[in-house]
Protein backbone atom coordinates (compact mmCIF):
# COMPACT_ATOMS: atom_id res chain seq x y z
CA UNK A 1 0.00 0.00 0.00
CA UNK A 2 3.09 2.50 0.74
CA UNK A 3 4.33 1.82 -2.78
CA UNK A 4 1.16 2.69 -4.30
CA UNK A 5 0.82 6.02 -2.39
CA UNK A 6 3.82 6.88 -3.30
CA UNK A 7 3.28 6.29 -6.92
CA UNK A 8 -0.07 8.05 -7.23
CA UNK A 9 1.41 10.42 -5.05
CA UNK A 10 3.87 10.90 -7.89
CA UNK A 11 1.21 11.57 -10.56
CA UNK A 12 -0.51 13.54 -8.50
CA UNK A 13 1.83 16.24 -8.25
CA UNK A 14 2.53 15.76 -12.17
CA UNK A 15 -1.28 16.57 -12.20
CA UNK A 16 -0.81 19.62 -10.11
CA UNK A 17 1.99 20.42 -12.41
CA UNK A 18 0.23 20.38 -15.55
CA UNK A 19 -2.96 22.13 -13.80
CA UNK A 20 -0.73 25.09 -12.89
CA UNK A 21 1.54 25.36 -15.99
CA UNK A 22 -1.83 25.38 -18.02
CA UNK A 23 -3.11 28.14 -15.69
CA UNK A 24 0.26 30.33 -15.60
CA UNK A 25 -0.06 29.83 -19.53
CA UNK A 26 -4.04 30.72 -20.30
CA UNK A 27 -2.94 34.06 -17.97
CA UNK A 28 -0.41 34.83 -20.07
CA UNK A 29 -0.71 34.00 -23.78
CA UNK A 30 -2.33 36.99 -25.84
CA UNK A 31 -4.95 35.90 -27.99
CA UNK A 32 -8.53 35.49 -25.81
CA UNK A 33 -10.01 32.79 -27.51
CA UNK A 34 -6.54 30.48 -27.12
CA UNK A 35 -6.77 31.23 -23.17
CA UNK A 36 -9.73 29.57 -22.97
CA UNK A 37 -8.98 26.95 -24.93
CA UNK A 38 -5.99 26.32 -22.43
CA UNK A 39 -8.39 26.62 -19.08
CA UNK A 40 -10.01 23.48 -20.89
CA UNK A 41 -7.10 21.84 -21.09
CA UNK A 42 -6.32 22.97 -17.36
CA UNK A 43 -9.34 21.34 -16.36
CA UNK A 44 -8.93 18.54 -17.42
CA UNK A 45 -5.93 17.96 -15.19
CA UNK A 46 -7.39 19.32 -12.03
CA UNK A 47 -10.11 16.35 -12.67
CA UNK A 48 -7.15 13.63 -13.12
CA UNK A 49 -5.96 15.04 -9.75
CA UNK A 50 -8.84 15.25 -7.97
CA UNK A 51 -9.37 11.30 -9.18
CA UNK A 52 -5.82 11.00 -7.76
CA UNK A 53 -6.43 12.18 -4.53
CA UNK A 54 -9.18 10.48 -3.96
CA UNK A 55 -7.58 7.12 -4.52
CA UNK A 56 -5.05 8.15 -1.82
CA UNK A 57 -7.07 8.66 0.45
CA UNK A 58 -9.26 5.42 -0.31
CA UNK A 59 -6.04 3.64 0.53
CA UNK A 60 -5.36 5.85 3.43
CA UNK A 61 -2.82 8.19 2.39
CA UNK A 62 -2.05 11.87 2.65
CA UNK A 63 -2.33 13.43 -0.80
CA UNK A 64 0.10 15.94 -1.68
CA UNK A 65 -1.28 19.12 -2.58
CA UNK A 66 1.68 21.30 -2.50
CA UNK A 67 4.52 21.11 -5.84
CA UNK A 68 7.51 19.70 -5.73
CA UNK A 69 11.05 21.37 -7.42
CA UNK A 70 9.21 20.52 -11.16
CA UNK A 71 5.52 22.68 -10.27
CA UNK A 72 7.58 26.05 -9.68
CA UNK A 73 10.03 24.89 -12.23
CA UNK A 74 7.26 24.34 -15.75
CA UNK A 75 5.35 27.42 -14.53
CA UNK A 76 7.98 29.46 -14.57
CA UNK A 77 9.21 28.00 -18.13
CA UNK A 78 5.84 28.72 -19.55
CA UNK A 79 5.65 32.57 -18.34
CA UNK A 80 8.77 33.20 -19.69
CA UNK A 81 7.76 31.07 -22.87
CA UNK A 82 5.09 34.08 -22.89
CA UNK A 83 7.46 36.83 -23.41
CA UNK A 84 8.30 35.83 -26.81
CA UNK A 85 4.85 34.32 -28.33
CA UNK A 86 1.60 32.29 -27.94
CA UNK A 87 3.74 29.75 -30.09
CA UNK A 88 6.27 29.61 -27.36
CA UNK A 89 4.06 28.96 -24.75
CA UNK A 90 2.28 25.99 -26.81
CA UNK A 91 5.72 24.89 -26.58
CA UNK A 92 6.42 24.65 -23.24
CA UNK A 93 3.18 23.26 -22.23
CA UNK A 94 3.91 19.93 -25.09
CA UNK A 95 7.25 19.58 -23.07
CA UNK A 96 5.11 19.78 -19.93
CA UNK A 97 2.42 17.08 -21.39
CA UNK A 98 5.83 14.88 -22.47
CA UNK A 99 7.33 15.16 -18.90
CA UNK A 100 4.20 14.36 -16.92
CA UNK A 101 3.03 11.69 -19.31
CA UNK A 102 6.52 9.51 -18.95
CA UNK A 103 5.72 9.93 -15.20
CA UNK A 104 2.16 8.06 -15.86
CA UNK A 105 3.63 5.92 -18.67
CA UNK A 106 5.87 4.04 -16.59
CA UNK A 107 3.17 3.98 -13.57
CA UNK A 108 1.72 1.43 -15.69
CA UNK A 109 4.33 -0.89 -15.14
CA UNK A 110 4.03 -0.95 -11.60
CA UNK A 111 1.65 -3.23 -9.82
CA UNK A 112 -0.99 -0.60 -8.97
CA UNK A 113 -4.84 -1.74 -8.36
CA UNK A 114 -7.34 -1.49 -11.42
CA UNK A 115 -9.25 1.83 -10.45
CA UNK A 116 -5.35 3.45 -10.53
CA UNK A 117 -4.90 1.77 -14.01
CA UNK A 118 -8.44 3.07 -15.08
CA UNK A 119 -7.10 6.46 -14.05
CA UNK A 120 -3.66 6.56 -15.64
CA UNK A 121 -4.99 5.36 -18.55
CA UNK A 122 -7.51 7.85 -18.83
CA UNK A 123 -4.66 10.63 -18.01
CA UNK A 124 -2.49 8.98 -21.02
CA UNK A 125 -5.37 8.68 -23.48
CA UNK A 126 -5.96 12.87 -22.32
CA UNK A 127 -2.22 13.70 -22.66
CA UNK A 128 -2.32 12.09 -26.64
CA UNK A 129 -5.69 14.66 -26.73
CA UNK A 130 -3.36 17.38 -25.40
CA UNK A 131 -0.44 16.64 -27.49
CA UNK A 132 -2.60 16.81 -30.49
CA UNK A 133 -4.79 19.74 -29.84
CA UNK A 134 -1.53 21.71 -28.83
CA UNK A 135 0.18 20.81 -32.15
CA UNK A 136 -3.20 22.04 -33.98
CA UNK A 137 -3.15 24.86 -31.64
CA UNK A 138 0.21 26.01 -32.80
CA UNK A 139 -0.03 25.83 -36.57
CA UNK A 140 -3.35 28.40 -35.78
CA UNK A 141 -0.89 30.95 -33.79
CA UNK A 142 1.75 30.78 -36.78
CA UNK A 143 -1.20 31.30 -39.24
CA UNK A 144 -2.11 34.11 -37.00
CA UNK A 145 1.05 35.64 -36.69
CA UNK A 146 1.63 35.45 -40.62
CA UNK A 147 -1.63 36.95 -41.37
CA UNK A 148 -0.47 40.26 -39.26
Amino acid sequence: MLETTRILNELLMRAHDLTRAYGTAADRVRSPSLAAQLEGLRLGHQRIASDLTALVLQLGGQPKGHPDARGPLLSGLTSVSALWSDEAVLLSLLRAEDVAGRSFEQALDTPLPEPARDVVRVALRMRRENERRLHELRVQSARSMEQR
